[in-house]
């Protein structure tokens, strides 16, 4: 603090005991820290009053160097708290969109094991919203095969139906008569 009465010798405390203060023009708490002596910010009041016909001056600052220095250390605890925050909060989105869709990967697997012919059909243990789609592409796999063995009977008879007269018609031509006609 100083305190300064009329034209007098300031009295100062022992921090300030062979400095000064910068000057501050203005009343009141001053809004921009005031410089100390030993470099630390201070945070500064100036008050004048008038007692007994005397102008009398108060200025006190205290030190705000600490208050600074813990504003600064809550600042890179909040960031590397939020850092920490934000790769915890990837890393559980991560996991939940992997075990979300973990389903439809089971689901593609099975096709493929499909296009392999490792399996006849998908399995129908899935969630809700998968079961519509599993359960037309079962329906579509059970009519491919149905419409597969229908072609594949009337391939066969058309086969036997076609060796008979195939064979009568070999039998013909190994004939005598008509070994002069190739």
């Amino acid at each position: 603090f100083v305190i300064q009465v009329g034209e007098s010798r300031p009295w100062r405390s022992r921090s300030l005991w062979d400095t000064n203060i910068q000057e501050i023009s203005q009343q009141g708490l001053f809004p921009d820290l005031v410089q100390g002596p030993n470099g630390q910010n201070l945070l500064a009041f100036k008050a004048n009053y008038q007692r007994y016909g005397e102008n009398i001056q108060i200025i006190v600052a205290l030190d705000y160097t600490p208050v600074i220095d813990s504003f600064h250390q809550v600042e890179r605890m909040g960031l590397i708290l939020g850092i920490r925050g934000l790769f915890l909060i990837v890393l559980l989105q991560t996991i939940i969109m992997r075990r979300s869709l973990w389903p439809l990967a089971s689901v593609r697997n099975q096709i493929i094991q499909l296009q392999e012919g490792k399996r006849a059909d998908l399995d129908v243990r899935v969630p809700s919203e998968l079961k519509p789609l599993v359960d037309q592409i079962n329906r579509l796999l059970t009519y491919t095969e149905s419409h597969l063995r229908r072609s594949q009977t009337a391939i066969g008879n058309l086969g036997h139906a076609l060796k008979t007269p195939l064979a009568v018609l070999m039998a013909l031509a190994s004939r005598k008569e008509l070994q002069n006609y190739p």
